[in-house]
């Protein structure tokens, strides 16, 4: 059944309820389109610890919904399954948790271009681009046992130490590549999608450091007139090479 501009939830529901038949067989899949492999069989070939968790009966619920989340994605590459069974796993389940958003939001999702990873659009024809981004630790870290560690105690290695230096190689990185200039996007809205991942439980902090080095400032304290109040301190470098 493909069909579209429906009303209401309850009109596309009874359309729906009209074609559903108990015991009829599986619907055919379409003309010239690839099987997808499975997602959790890894043809006895090495995968990474967070991929093995999820085999164990206390995650049956969170590999089917990762598992229905993929086959969601309009047109995965065809490195996708075995990036997401090894050490790539985290930025591939970022992949998903945006898919999930924007559909979540009502979006229309499609993969009709290699890159950016998502073009997604409105009914009135509004759309925008969005490119998945991971910031990744210098040297790989195994994300289900090592434990979170606690952010920079110093306010000036927080914000311009290490995570900040981790988001500017990637953003670089990725706006070296051009993305907004592809026929396909030129002219029409683009975005990074960026996930932090450089340290265990880095994300519940260093969004401040994201901030100081898009803006070039970083926020601090000073009395001023015997009132302690924020103010904006300029930068010129990061602490890094």
């Amino acid at each position: 059944l493909d069909e579209a501009g429906f009303d209401s939830y309850d009109e596309a529901k009874s359309r729906i309820a009209a074609h559903l038949q108990e015991g009829a067989p599986r619907e055919s899949m379409p003309r010239n389109t690839a099987r997808r492999p499975n997602i959790f069989d890894s043809a006895g070939l090495p995968t990474c610890t967070l991929f093995q968790h999820l085999s164990r009966k206390s995650r049956h619920k969170a590999a089917w919904m990762i598992g229905h989340l993929y086959y969601s994605l309009p047109r995965p590459d065809a490195n996708w399954v075995r990036d997401f069974q090894t050490e790539n796993l985290h930025a591939r389940l970022w992949e998903l948790h945006l898919l999930a958003c924007f559909r979540e939001q009502g979006r229309f999702v499609s993969q009709q271009h290699r890159s950016p990873d998502f073009r997604i659009s409105r009914r009135n024809g509004e759309c925008a681009w969005i490119e998945a981004v991971t910031t990744n630790p210098a040297e790989r870290y195994d994300h289900a046992t090592t434990s979170a560690e606690p952010p920079p105690s110093d306010l000036m290695d927080r914000v311009l130490g290490q995570a900040a230096v981790r988001f500017a190689n990637t953003i670089r990185s990725k706006l070296q590549r051009r993305y907004d200039q592809l026929a396909h996007v030129a002219g029409q809205p683009f975005a990074l999608a960026i996930a932090d991942f450089h340290a265990q439980g880095s994300m519940t902090w260093s969004r401040q450091a994201l901030i100081a080095y898009l803006y070039g400032e970083y926020a601090s304290t000073e009395v001023i007139d015997g009132k302690k109040q924020a103010v904006g301190v300029k930068i010129e470098h990061l602490l890094g090479e």
